[in-house]
């Protein structure tokens, strides 16, 4: 059985644009890598180091995995800054 160990952010592109929206996926997985396709653990996604916090305000920013998985749609930033940080 897998248990994760970890949570991996990946974004919909590698550079996010100012007032552009962007998409962000989570996983839990293990320390293998492999999807914890169990969990179902609430995530709450956290900008942190930069000017500015994550704009969409219809946003829910808590959400729960399903399958190991949860992707947030249509976010996006005010102010580019190079030293953000997404945590959860």
């Amino acid at each position: 059985e897998v248990e994760a160990t970890k949570l991996v952010f990946t974004p919909s592109n590698q550079t996010v644009d100012v007032n552009q929206p962007f998409n962000l996926t989570v996983q839990a997985l293990d320390g293998n890598n492999n999807l914890d396709l169990d969990n179902t653990k609430t995530v709450t996604l956290l900008l942190s180091n930069g000017p500015t916090t994550i704009l969409n305000p219809l946003a829910d920013v808590t959400k729960n995995l399903s399958a190991g998985t949860y992707t947030w749609m249509g976010l996006s930033i005010s102010q580019a800054d190079p030293s953000y940080t997404i945590e959860g």
